[in-house]
């Protein structure tokens, strides 16, 4: 085994050269440390017993390929414009703490022991088809650092907080020690795309736009993400999510699958970034499992072609769009976003953004209302859950085909609200009233009665179960006018006592 001892010496091409040689006949032991190289380093294809390069300076760069060192590689404190280091397996450790480099570039890189790039100052990070036995620091690395790891494995514990990022990728990356995750700040976009996450417990994101795209999560993990845009497209979480987000923020969960008992929420006061709750934009062909949403914006959300939609619990009012047809005496009810996409299609008023994407029919809405309605009434929210029977009603009557279907369905609405509004059945009573003590008078009357005594009788006959105590002598007419009205108010009378129960049910 050769050794060559070059602390502190002005390293030429010929020393290299010689290093070069040696190790064409084994193993050679390197110390260099506060060495400095006036010409570009490349060592290929050696084997070192030992790699000491700590405070090194290498004018033109260092390149290691095809090399393997059976002890650590220290690179502390080394001053280079790059380094690459390629084909290269560590069997002890790699420190390159306070490594100042413009550009790090590692590919088909194995270590067997620690890792640190803790305090490095670098400008371009990018590690790929990389492994890392033992704990892996990139922590405090220099300001605005664009860092991209592809097929990475993180064999223990990872690190990357006290950050601020320029740009961080993780593509394919296996995560199988870490269970608390901080990436620290990110000035731009941040991607977690194509990964595993193993023993993740929790994880906290800073960023402008996040990307978790085709992700899997096997344990129940805790997510605090403070971004603009949240992109989830596909995201597997085997055992549940309790996912925090930002004011002002927007998510995407199309495709995703949260397979165990979920919350997503939004912290108030966490962030500066933005103002009101979070807004979930869409949920299409997501497979939602016991999902609690708290405290958001859903009136942008599409519901439509989400799979389990009945285990989904919208929890507390204000979260999704109100109906602005309203009277000034009734009460708004809460409409998803689903609904007011087909009736814009149906009144041809379409957005650009809305033709963008496929509309559902009034039956698919219908049926996402009756799945959103078992949510809330798991939940025992009764008026929430009436809100979402209006809902899937109005669906029905509009997406009637048959005649007999639409006429009982138009007549329950007029009449009642669907049984939910207790001041249409009140009028549709007063109306009757009216109409059946003018028709009496008309037609109904052998004697001549005053139109009190009329009024009476028919309130009487649409009240008592048993005939009215008020005597007055009907003619045929009179006498059908007066079963239509034993008939018609006791039916007018339950719906307005259902309306008003279903009201004050909790």
């Amino acid at each position: 085994m050769s050794s060559f001892d070059l602390d502190g010496e002005d390293v030429g091409q010929r020393t290299v050269a010689a290093m070069l040689r040696a190790a064409q006949t084994g193993s050679i032991s390197l110390t260099c440390r506060d060495a400095r190289f006036r010409q570009a380093v490349n060592l290929d294809g050696i084997t070192f017993s030992r790699f000491d390069a700590a405070g090194a300076v290498f004018d033109h760069g260092l390149t290691l390929a095809g090399c393997r060192v059976s002890g650590d590689l220290d690179l502390t404190c080394v001053k280079t414009s790059h380094a690459t280091i390629r084909d290269v397996h560590i069997g002890g450790s790699l420190f390159a703490q306070k490594i100042e480099v413009s550009t790090f570039f590692a590919e088909n890189l194995n270590v067997t022991g620690y890792s640190s790039f803790d305090q490095a100052d670098v400008k371009q990070l990018a590690i790929r088809d990389a492994s890392f036995g033992e704990e892996a620091r990139f922590r405090a690395i220099g300001w605005d650092c664009s860092s991209t790891f592809f097929r990475v494995v993180f064999g223990d514990e990872a690190s990357f907080d006290g950050n601020r990022w320029a740009k961080l990728r993780f593509d394919t990356c296996t995560f199988a020690g870490t269970s608390d995750l901080k990436f620290g700040e990110v000035a731009g976009r941040f991607a977690l795309l194509r990964s595993r996450m193993m023993d993740l417990r929790r994880v906290k994101i800073e960023c402008w736009q996040c990307r978790l795209e085709r992700t899997r999560f096997e344990q129940p993990v805790i997510v605090d993400i403070d971004a603009e845009r949240v992109n989830a497209t596909d995201v597997l979480f085997e055992r549940g999510l309790d996912l925090t987000l930002s004011e002002g923020a927007t998510l995407v969960l199309a495709g995703a699958s949260l397979a165990g008992e979920s919350l997503i929420r939004t912290s108030f006061g966490w962030s500066p970034r933005g103002s009101g709750p979070a807004q979930i934009d869409s949920l299409r062909g997501t497979r939602l499992e016991r999902l609690t949403l708290k405290g958001l914006d859903l009136r942008e959300c599409a519901f439509s072609e989400a799979r389990t939609l009945d285990a989904v619990v919208i929890s507390g009012r204000g979260q999704l769009a109100t109906d602005t047809l309203k009277t000034p005496w009734g009460s708004p009810r809460e409409l998803i976003a689903d609904e007011n996409a087909w009736r814009k299609v149906a009144k041809s008023e379409v957005r650009p953004d809305i033709v963008a994407r496929q509309v559902p029919s009034a039956s698919e809405v219908a049926e996402t209302y009756r799945a959103l309605r078992r949510g809330r009434e798991a939940a025992r929210d009764r008026p929430g859950a009436g809100d979402f029977y209006y809902g899937e009603m109005e669906m029905r009557r509009l997406s009637a085909e048959r005649l007999t279907d639409r006429l009982v369905l138009s007549a329950y609405w007029i009449l009642s609200g669907y049984g939910l509004r207790a001041w249409r059945a009140f009028v549709a009573y007063v109306v009757v009233v009216i109409a059946l003590t003018a028709a009496i008078l008309m037609i109904g009357l052998q004697k001549p009665a005053g139109v009190l005594d009329v009024a009476a009788y028919v309130l009487s006959s649409t009240t008592a179960l048993t005939r009215p105590n008020v005597s007055i002598s009907l003619t045929v007419p009179g006498v059908y006018l007066q079963l239509a009205a034993r008939l018609m108010g006791p039916v007018l009378f339950a719906l307005m006592v259902f309306a008003v129960r279903e009201r004050l049910r909790r």
